[in-house]
């Protein structure tokens, strides 16, 4: 309104007017405060929501983290069980190489043992008297110094020399 509508009116005109006024005041002050406390929630929730971003951030590093750590941990096993394997492999081929050698070993003293045995025969044989107990024991004795250097070929039953 202009002053002179203001001025035209009576006591009364203006008592209502300020009492609209001072209504129309109090309804925006209120409204502000809606305003305001609105304001305030979306700024904590914002905040929050920073928060909660960057506490996803930072969840993600750990768990980034965590993951790295596994895979390390599991190609170090893996690195592992290959070298672990690559040693039997290598243990393997040089117990079966051992065992070779051992058998060729063993054939070996068993057919010098068995020529010795057969000439033993041929010689009681064609001479027709028997062998001695000291020819026996000789044959025996390369069997049984064979045995001694391998003891895992002895078996419960073979005794030494004339424990028979």
């Amino acid at each position: 309104m202009k002053d002179k509508e203001l001025q035209k009116l009576n006591r009364q005109d203006l008592l209502k007017l300020l009492l609209a006024s001072e209504k129309e005041n109090r309804r925006l002050s209120q409204a502000l405060k809606e305003a305001q406390l609105q304001l305030e929630r979306k700024e904590v929730s914002m905040s929050e929501a920073g928060s909660l971003a960057e506490a996803s951030l930072s969840l993600n590093g750990v768990f980034e983290s965590a993951q790295r750590a596994a895979d390390d941990y599991l190609e170090n096993i893996r690195l592992l069980c290959e070298r672990k394997e690559e040693e039997s492999r290598r243990l393997a081929t040089e117990r079966v190489e051992c065992c070779r050698r051992m058998l060729a070993e063993t054939e070996a003293v068993c057919r010098s043992a068995e020529k010795a045995a057969r000439a033993l025969y041929k010689q009681t044989a064609v001479s027709g008297k028997s062998a001695s107990q000291e020819e026996w024991d000789e044959v025996y004795s390369v069997f049984s110094d064979y045995l001694d250097e391998h003891p895992g070929l002895r078996s419960n039953g073979i005794k030494r020399g004339r424990d028979r």
